[in-house]
C-alpha cells in the first residue's frame, strides 16, 4: 500500500480557523508534489468559509481549479449523489490528470475517496478534514465508502489519500454536538489500544480539551489517536485481522445508527457511544470483561456528553430491528457477528474481532429494547403515503427571442428529454393555441427564453411562462431543463411539517457565489425572492431588475428546482417597495406567475375586491400549478378580531396559504396569537403562517409549523425583528419538544 502520509496537526495561535496561511501551506504541498492538470475541490455548504483561500491560492498558482459543493449530512453519501459528482467531472472534462481535494467531515471524504478510486480507474486525492471525527477516524485509513438503505459503509474501496491536512482551528467552529461527536471515537481508540491514554482522558474531561488556553491538551489527544490509527492500517490495510479492532462499538453502534441516525438526527458519535457499552456488556455476558469496565467506560463517555443509557433509544428500536440490521454487516462471519471483545480498558480479548452467537448479543439488547414490534392487529399503526395527484403532463410550446435563439436550438432542445413543440416565433405559439379548439389554458402552455426581462408580449388570458436565460452562467443549460420541467410537472410542498423558507437580504445576486447561497438553503424547504430588496440600476424598471435578479438566484441556488416565493413587500406592510406605485405592483404579481414561481405572495389586504378576483380568476384559469400566499402584516400589535376579519376576507377569494403577521410589543401579543392559532389551526395541518416580528415574537415562530420564515447567520441582515436561522428554529423545536 502506498505509504500514509500525514502531516502534523498545526497549532497558530494566530490563525484562526482555517486561515490563508494553512491554504498557502497545503496549496505549496500538493502543487509541487501532486502535479495533475485539475484540481477539484469538494466540500459542502457548511464550509465557504474554508473553501474561499484554497480556491485563490490554487487560481493564484494558475491551475484549473474546479468547486463543487454538495448538501451536507450523511444523505450525500450515496450512490445517487455520487453519480452525480461522477457526471459532474465527466462534464467538466476531468482526466486520470485530475486531483480531489476532500474539504469537510467525513462524509465529504468517505464519498470523494470513493469517487477518486472509481474514476479513470483510480485518481489521487487529498483529505483535508475540518471535523474532529474526520481528523481522528475517516479520514485516516483510505476506507471510502457510501450507504445504502441495508446499511453504513456496505459499498467501498480502500483508497489511500496522498496527503492528509489538520488544522486544529478549525475544532474551534464546532458545535458542541458534533465536538463530542469526535470524541467517542478518540475514547474508543483509547480504550482498546492505551490505559494511558484512557487515563489522561478521564482526567481531563471536555472542559480542558475545548479551552483555548489549553490547546496542546486537545492536540495530544488527537495525535495519540491518529498514531494508533496509522499504525494499525499501515501494519493491516485490508482489515484481515488487527484493523478490525477499530471497530469496537461499531457493530452494534452501526445498526443504532442506520435505524436512529435519518430518522431522529443521532449522529455517528452517539451511536458508537451506545455501541461501545453494549458490545462491552456483550463481553462481560461471555464472562471476559468484569462489569467495572463497562462502568469505567460509562463514566468516561458522560464526561465529553456522549450517551451512556441505551434505553434512549427504547420507543424506536427493537432486538428484531438491531438484528436484522446487523445481519448486513461485512464483519459477519457465517450465523455469527464479528465484535471487538474487551477484556479491560486498554486491552482486548483478542488482535481482531470475536466471532460471537446471536444468542448471546440478543440477550443483552434484551435488557433495553423490546424484542419484536407487537404483532396484533390492534396494536398495529399503518402508515398510509399520501398518493401524488396523477397530473397529465403539459404541452409545451417553445418559442425564443432572437438572441437567444440559436443557443435554444444547439444548446436547450437537443439536451431535453421531453416532447417539446418548436415555434420559436411568439405569434406562431399563440397561433398554435388558438387552432387547438381555441383553447387558451388547459393543457397547452408557451414557454418563451429570453436575454431580456419582461419582454414577452403574448396574449395575457393565455398561459404562458418566460424564462429569463443567463448564458453566462455555467450551468444555464441545466436551468433551462428545469424550468421546463417545473412547468410541465411542478412540485409544491405537500404535507412537509415542519417547514422553513429563507428570505436572502442581498441587493445583488450576481454577487453572491453559488456555494455561500447554498449554505444558505441548508435546512430549507423553499426560498423567498424579495424584489422590494433589490438594488434597482440607473436605467432599469423594477420589472427588468426582478426578471434579471430572478434568474441569478436560481442558477445559484442547491437545486434548481427548489420552490420560490415570489414577494415584493410594500413599505405600509414592513418591506421596502412604495405602496404608491401600485400599477407597479400588480405588474409584478402578474410576472412572479410568468416565470413561473412556485408561489406569488399578494398583500391582499391592500387590494380592492375587483382587483383581487381578477388576479385570483387569472391565476385559477391559467396557473393552477402557482400558488398563492396571501399575506398581512399588523406592525401595531396582534389583534386577533383584525386578523380574524383577515381570514375570512382570504378565504372569500380561495388563496392557497393565509400569512398573517404580527407584532409582538408584549408577551401578551404572543398569548393572542397562540390562542389564534389554537382557534384556526388545532391540528397543526393547516396551510397558515401565523407569526409575529420583534424580538419577543420569536418563540411564535417556533411554534409555527408551515413554511416558517428564517434566516441564516452568515447573511448581511434578517429580513424581519426576531427572525431566527433555521438551525435555530429545529433545535428550539426539539427542546421543547415540539413535532
Amino acid at each position: 500500500m502506498p505509504p500514509l502520509v500525514t502531516l502534523p496537526v498545526l497549532n497558530r495561535p494566530n490563525v484562526i480557523h482555517f486561515g490563508y496561511q494553512m491554504a498557502d501551506h497545503i496549496v505549496q504541498d500538493i502543487t509541487n508534489n501532486i502535479q495533475v492538470s485539475t484540481y477539484v475541490l469538494i466540500t459542502d455548504t457548511h464550509l465557504h468559509t474554508h473553501a474561499a483561500p484554497l480556491l485563490a491560492g490554487l487560481q493564484a498558482k494558475q491551475k484549473r481549479t474546479l468547486v463543487r459543493v454538495l448538501s451536507p449530512g450523511e444523505a450525500s453519501k450515496s450512490r445517487h449523489v455520487k453519480a452525480q459528482l461522477e457526471d459532474y467531472l465527466l462534464e467538466s472534462q476531468c482526466t486520470r490528470d485530475t486531483c480531489l481535494l476532500a474539504l469537510g467531515g467525513g462524509v465529504v471524504g468517505d464519498l470523494v475517496g470513493f469517487v477518486a478510486s472509481t474514476f479513470m480507474r483510480g485518481v489521487p486525492f487529498v483529505q483535508i478534514p475540518t471535523t474532529l471525527l474526520a481528523m481522528v477516524d475517516s479520514s485516516i485509513g483510505g476506507k471510502t465508502a457510501i450507504d445504502t438503505q441495508h446499511g453504513k459503509n456496505l459499498i467501498g474501496v480502500f483508497w489511500q489519500p496522498m496527503r492528509i491536512y489538520m488544522d486544529i482551528h478549525t475544532l474551534s467552529t464546532l458545535p458542541p454536538r458534533e465536538f463530542a461527536n469526535g470524541m467517542a471515537e478518540v475514547i474508543k481508540t483509547a480504550a482498546i489500544w492505551s490505559l494511558a491514554d484512557f487515563e489522561r482522558l478521564e482526567q481531563q474531561g471536555k472542559g480542558a480539551l475545548q479551552d483555548p488556553q489549553a490547546r496542546g491538551l486537545l492536540e495530544e489527544a488527537i495525535l495519540a489517536a491518529v498514531k494508533v490509527k496509522a499504525e494499525v492500517v499501515n501494519a493491516d490495510e485490508r482489515e484481515g485481522g488487527l484493523r478490525g479492532l477499530l471497530n469496537f462499538g461499531h457493530s452494534v453502534g452501526h445498526a443504532l445508527e442506520a435505524l436512529v441516525g435519518p430518522a431522529h438526527g443521532w449522529l455517528h458519535g452517539e451511536c458508537v457511544s451506545l455501541g461501545m457499552l453494549l458490545e462491552t456488556e456483550i463481553a462481560c455476558a461471555m464472562g471476559h470483561a468484569r462489569k467495572d469496565a463497562v462502568d469505567r467506560l460509562r463514566r468516561c463517555l458522560a464526561l465529553y456528553n456522549l450517551p451512556t443509557d441505551p434505553r434512549l433509544l427504547a420507543d424506536w428500536v427493537t432486538v428484531a430491528d438491531i438484528m436484522r440490521v446487523m445481519r448486513v454487516d461485512k464483519k459477519n462471519q457465517g450465523n455469527q457477528k464479528k465484535i471487538v471483545i474487551l477484556a479491560k480498558i486498554g486491552e482486548t480479548l483478542e488482535r481482531s474481532a470475536t466471532p460471537v452467537d446471536d444468542d448471546v448479543i440478543r440477550s443483552v439488547l434484551e435488557a433495553y429494547y423490546r424484542d419484536s414490534v407487537l404483532t396484533k392487529d390492534s396494536d398495529r399503526v399503518q402508515l398510509q403515503q399520501p398518493r401524488e395527484a396523477e397530473q397529465e403532463s403539459c404541452k409545451i410550446i417553445v418559442c425564443a427571442a432572437p438572441s437567444v435563439k440559436e443557443w435554444v436550438l444547439k444548446s436547450l432542445v437537443p439536451a431535453s428529454t421531453m416532447t417539446l413543440i418548436i415555434a420559436l416565433q411568439q405569434e406562431e405559439a399563440e397561433k398554435m393555441i388558438l387552432q387547438d379548439d381555441g383553447r387558451q389554458c388547459g393543457n397547452w402552455c408557451i414557454v418563451n427564453f429570453t436575454d431580456q426581462p419582461g419582454s414577452t408580449s403574448l396574449d395575457a388570458r393565455a398561459r404562458w411562462y418566460e424564462c429569463v436565460v443567463k448564458l453566462d452562467e455555467p450551468n444555464a443549460i441545466q436551468a433551462g431543463l428545469a424550468f421546463l420541467a417545473m412547468v410541465a410537472r411542478p412540485a409544491h410542498l405537500a404535507s412537509q411539517n415542519p417547514s422553513f423558507f429563507v428570505t436572502p437580504t442581498v441587493e445583488d445576486y450576481k454577487e453572491q457565489p453559488p456555494y455561500l447561497v447554498s449554505q444558505w438553503m441548508e435546512g430549507a424547504d423553499a426560498v423567498e425572492f424579495r424584489v422590494d430588496l433589490l438594488g434597482i440600476p440607473e436605467g432599469k424598471s423594477w420589472i427588468e431588475t426582478a426578471g434579471d435578479q430572478l434568474a441569478i438566484l436560481r442558477h445559484r441556488l442547491p437545486s434548481l428546482d427548489m420552490p420560490i416565493i415570489f414577494t415584493t413587500r410594500t413599505i405600509p406592510q414592513a418591506g421596502r417597495f412604495p405602496a404608491e406605485s401600485a400599477d407597479a405592483y400588480r405588474a409584478l404579481l402578474a410576472w412572479g406567475h410568468r416565470w413561473h414561481c412556485a408561489y406569488v405572495d399578494i398583500e391582499f389586504t391592500a387590494l380592492t375586491d375587483p382587483i383581487l378576483d381578477e388576479i385570483m380568476s387569472v391565476n385559477r384559469a391559467c396557473f393552477p400549478d402557482v400558488k398563492t400566499i396571501g399575506s398581512f402584516h399588523d406592525l401595531k400589535g396582534w389583534s386577533s378580531t383584525t386578523m380574524m376579519a383577515a381570514r375570512r376576507r382570504a378565504s372569500t377569494f380561495n388563496l392557497d396559504v393565509l400569512k398573517l403577521v404580527g407584532t409582538a410589543h408584549s408577551m401578551a401579543d404572543n398569548r393572542a396569537l397562540e390562542n389564534f392559532r389554537a382557534q384556526v389551526d388545532a391540528s397543526g395541518s393547516e396551510p397558515v403562517i401565523l407569526i409575529n416580528m420583534g424580538e419577543l415574537g420569536a418563540l411564535t415562530r417556533v411554534a409555527n409549523r408551515f413554511l416558517t420564515p428564517a434566516t441564516h447567520p452568515t447573511l448581511p441582515t434578517v429580513a424581519a425583528p426576531g427572525q431566527l436561522s433555521i438551525h435555530d428554529l429545529k433545535r428550539l423545536r426539539s427542546e421543547l419538544k415540539l413535532k
